[in-house]
């Protein structure tokens, strides 16, 4: 990435507050089914799953609101939080990490988690550095190409996608709810972040996308990390398909030997910006990223 663009893209990080973070004061849970929940308006969407055992929960937001996703946690059940899922490294999914810790909860994701989250690192495209995890912070168990967990009368089955969002990506099935959590391999409604300095790619993405599709029905509730509460198979569709014709797009551009300021320049996201721009990260921003994820 040229220097004139990762300055861009860090004056872009500082104006947002927190990066990818919603805005705290519309924090609000929903019921998507039965005993599923999902927090949002704290990072990452969150999901809490119910059993008689205690709760599961998937992801767990920005530190700074550590209370206060406890609170709401409390809210939805007075029970214990049995495990703690975190969909990858990122700090507005990991972020709570040491409170929910703290009430005795068994903390799991795929090794590249444990691995990017102790030795800390830089999320390039924005600037941003992130200090190496506590011990307390950390996923005491971690898996390779999945696990399954047997909760709520229904059967979890956490998957990991290499080189997708980033390389430690988990998405959960749920067998008998028929419900998809897709983290962020899925900004529903807006232009997504691939973290290419965490090994994500857009190649990675769009296969994860369409595993998902080729695995779910029309009735299929999609959960996604950012952008909205739920989709499903259309919006999920919809969504691929943008991705496949813009990387498409641009790797035509960038296999005729234009710079990413000309295929910026092209706009090469025009027909979608309407429906996908609203987001924290433009078309002309999400067109660098892309650049470097490709």
């Amino acid at each position: 990435m040229k220097t004139s663009m990762l300055a861009g893209l860090i004056a872009l990080s500082m104006s947002m507050t927190p990066v990818m973070a919603d805005d705290h004061n519309t924090i609000k849970t929903h019921t998507i089914k039965d005993s599923i929940h999902v927090i949002n308006g704290d990072g990452g969407n969150i999901t809490v799953v119910e059993d008689e055992r205690g709760l599961l929960v998937i992801d767990s937001g920005l530190k700074p609101y550590s209370e206060d996703l406890l609170m709401s946690i409390s809210d939805i059940a007075d029970s214990p939080i049995r495990f703690l899922v975190n969909t990858h490294w990122h700090f507005d999914h990991v972020g709570a990490n040491l409170g929910i810790n703290e009430t005795g909860t068994t903390i799991l994701a795929h090794h590249n988690v444990h691995s990017r989250m102790q030795q800390g690192g830089n999320i390039a495209a924005f600037g941003r550095e992130v200090a190496p995890a506590t011990a307390n912070e950390l996923p005491v168990i971690t898996y390779d190409n999945g696990i399954k967990f047997h909760w709520s009368n229904d059967i979890l089955d956490v998957q990991h996608f290499p080189k997708g969002h980033t390389d430690g990506d988990s998405i959960v099935f749920f067998e008998n709810a028929n419900v998809v959590i897709m983290g962020d391999i899925l900004f529903h409604g807006i232009y997504p972040f691939i973290d290419a300095s965490s090994g994500g790619s857009m190649v990675g993405v769009i296969k994860a996308v369409n595993h998902v599709i080729s695995n779910i029905d029309d009735n299929t509730v999609v959960i996604p990390g950012h952008g909205g509460v739920t989709t499903d198979k259309a919006g999920l569709i919809a969504y691929r398909d943008m991705l496949e014709t813009v990387y498409s797009t641009m790797l035509a551009m960038k296999n005729e030997g234009m710079s990413v300021e000309e295929i910026v320049a092209a706009k090469p996201t025009a027909q979608f910006n309407s429906e996908w721009n609203d987001g924290f990260i433009k078309a002309d921003t999400w067109v660098k990223i892309i650049y470097d994820a490709m």
